[in-house]
């Protein structure tokens, strides 16, 4: 029987950041809100149509969320690789909606210190998943993933395309489980408004 190979500590700790980043990110959001409720902060009143930050952060929460579902209703994760609509943006649009609804939900709540204290720790654990996912990819996919990877950005588009032809399905976004997205954020932002008006 062979000796396990034992990882080193950086490896250990990047596995433990990847596999629990869902739960990382929701614990660390929750007691930053927490943390504002006790201290009295309020958030903006996204029913507000003239409150700047309000909109801003509601529009970036739903940008967001519809780049996920448009990621979601496309990938079909261990079988094909994506690499049309929102992949053709960049390579992880899941990762970028989620990081635009974090930063709306951070503008909402009007907390400067939240959105450095949670974009910190979430960036390093996102980019740590999106190097592992890369790895996976190039090993499943060779050459079309070197191809796709060479044209297309990481994370963040800094070109536009005008081909936004995919093949969106909700099966795919229901098989993907985005649903829980979009419930979980419809569930923020009624929160957000009773902790406003309590």
């Amino acid at each position: 029987m062979e000796a396990s190979v034992r990882k080193n500590p950086w490896e250990a700790i990047a596995d433990f950041l990847v596999v629990r980043r869902v739960t990382i990110s929701l614990f660390v959001f929750s007691l930053l809100l927490l943390k504002d409720i006790v201290t009295g902060a309020r958030p903006h009143d996204t029913w507000n149509l003239h409150d700047p930050f309000a909109m801003t952060g509601l529009v970036l929460v739903l940008v967001g969320l519809g780049i996920r579902s448009w990621a979601a209703g496309v990938i079909k994760k261990t079988k094909v690789l994506a690499t049309t609509g929102p992949y053709r943006l960049c390579r992880h649009p899941l990762y970028l909606g989620s990081l635009l609804m974090m930063l709306g939900f951070c503008i909402i709540v009007s907390n400067a210190l939240d959105a450095c204290i949670v974009f910190g720790p979430v960036l390093v654990i996102y980019l740590l998943t999106m190097r592992r996912e890369e790895r996976r990819l190039a090993e499943r996919h060779g050459e079309a993933w070197t191809q796709y990877a060479a044209s297309v950005p990481r994370f963040f588009p800094y070109r536009l395309f005008t081909n936004f032809r995919t093949e969106w399905s909700l099966g795919q976004w229901l098989n993907n489980r985005e649903y829980n997205a979009a419930v979980t954020t419809l569930a923020a932002l009624t929160c957000l408004h009773f902790w406003r008006v309590m």
